[in-house]
């Protein structure tokens, strides 16, 4: 019997561990066909409430805790950090949150809930909200490395691909919150599946690694 699961993730996931999660899974469980969506994590969730999908792996949603027949499973700790392309950002390190006011701040949009959770972080240490968005990810690399401001980023992962064209991290006081990432699904006559599934994610979840650079090449 083929089991269809409908299972959304966000980019950040997609450019790091999932293709080889998928690569595995697909031999592991022929049995299981994972319909996949890659998109914010609000749309996600949204998607998630109106029963359009499964399963989602998303930033931590506070309201899904309180809703009733909605399990979470805690995948991992994703470690943020301010990022800038070399020598925009003077000054010693670490360096004074309000301070880097005076930088375009550029962020992910609306429907991303890692930028809004960071932006009420930042909020409550005097920062005003990003005036720059780009919601694809690798797009807001790209304007970091163009020096056309300053970000806060997933920074292991960021790092990896982005040293090359010149980026840095900017140590910060304080230090930026660490984002959970949450495998959420919906209990019912299906939790047994979706339980497994949501355990084998948390084993392949390594949001610190893109897919696309060789072992050598990311450690270098």
């Amino acid at each position: 019997m083929l089991h269809r699961v409908r299972i959304g993730f966000t980019d950040l996931a997609a450019l790091t561990w999932l293709p080889g999660f998928l690569r595995d899974y697909t031999i592991e469980r022929p049995d299981i066909r994972l319909d996949i969506t890659i998109d914010m994590s609000r749309t996600l969730y949204q998607q998630f409430q109106d029963g359009e999908l499964d399963l989602v792996v998303i930033p931590q949603v506070p309201e899904a805790f309180a809703q009733p027949g909605v399990e979470a499973r805690l995948l991992e700790e994703v470690e943020m950090a301010f990022m800038a392309r070399k020598h925009l950002v003077d000054g010693p390190r670490p360096i004074p949150i309000a301070t880097l006011e005076r930088y375009t701040l550029i962020s992910q949009g609306k429907r991303s809930g890692f930028a809004q959770d960071i932006n009420r972080w930042l909020s409550h240490q005097g920062m005003a909200a990003a005036n720059l968005t780009a919601d694809n990810l690798l797009a807001l690399v790209g304007l970091v490395a163009a020096g056309r401001g300053i970000s806060v980023l997933p920074s292991l992962c960021v790092q990896r691909f982005a040293r090359e064209q010149g980026l840095e991290i900017l140590e910060t006081t304080p230090r930026l919150p660490t984002i959970g990432y949450y495998a959420l699904y919906h209990g019912g006559v299906r939790i047994r599946l979706l339980e497994e599934l949501a355990q084998r994610l948390g084993d392949a979840a390594d949001f610190t690694r893109p897919f696309f650079l060789s072992e050598k090449h990311s450690v270098s």
